[in-house]
């Protein structure tokens, strides 16, 4: 016996770490790559202006394959990028088939004074957060 461990004490050890690591595998974090087909909502551009103590005006370029209400950018978010917690998000109301790219602001986002930049995912209502994200850097 290795170590002095009976065969049985050894599977009480081995197995459930066995199936941790089988399970981390399975359901750990996916790797995300991002498309850049403008089926899927583009974040092309972004800007921030500081506004009082810790809120700030975040303006999105975002550019997407419009196709009337059936398929449109919908949505874009502002997202702590250590956290992933969305800080932020900006309802897109209606398609934008004649205006690409486009762009929309949202204002009083609270952005925690540590963080030195933020990320930006666009939305299409068929497909997701697909497409290319910005990485915003904040001017504190």
């Amino acid at each position: 016996m290795a170590l002095g461990l009976s065969v049985k004490k050894m599977k009480k050890i081995i197995i459930p770490f066995i199936m941790l690591i089988l399970v981390s595998f399975l359901y750990g974090e996916e790797k995300f790559i991002p498309s850049d087909n403008i089926d899927y909502a583009q974040v092309v551009g972004a800007t921030a202006q500081k506004n009082y103590g810790d809120t700030w005006t975040i303006s999105v370029t975002v550019k997407h394959n419009d196709q009337g209400w059936k398929h449109y950018a919908d949505k874009w978010i502002v997202v702590n990028p250590l956290t992933k917690e969305i800080l932020a998000e900006r309802v897109l109301t209606h398609p934008h088939d004649t205006e690409q790219p486009f762009t929309r602001s949202l204002s009083g986002i609270n952005i925690p004074s540590e963080l030195t930049y933020v990320e930006i995912w666009a939305k299409c209502n068929l497909h997701g957060y697909k497409g290319k994200r910005f990485i915003l850097e904040l001017d504190r």
